[in-house]
């Protein structure tokens, strides 16, 4: 079983996804603000013994009153049958650096 967390949850996160190979496995969606600082946990069962896969951490969240995927991080693991294994996937930002630019009318 993979099971991945998410911590801490940043202000302006409203969403993380698990993905395998590139296919959304799990999701969470929670409103803004509402569980800042603590643990978003979010799981898959069905991973491939002795085969590489993809796994993949996307997280979502409002900014400036549009949502965005904020950061992001992936790293590639073999699952060996009867072992349990860990793995440290660093996020990276990936979100706007400026607001969007206001429309004149």
């Amino acid at each position: 079983m993979l099971k991945a967390n998410f911590f801490p949850i940043r202000d302006s996160v409203t969403r993380c996804e698990l993905l395998v190979n590139g296919t959304k496995q799990d999701d969470s969606s929670f409103a803004k603000q509402t569980l800042l600082g603590d643990t978003v946990k979010l799981s898959y069962n069905y991973l491939d013994t002795g085969a590489a896969q993809r796994i993949k951490l996307d997280v979502y969240g409002t900014m400036w009153g549009f949502d965005t995927l904020l950061y992001t991080g992936d790293t590639l693991v073999t699952p060996l049958s009867g072992a349990n294994a860990s793995y440290t996937v660093t996020l990276r930002w990936v979100g706007p650096r400026l607001p969007q630019p206001v429309e004149q009318p």
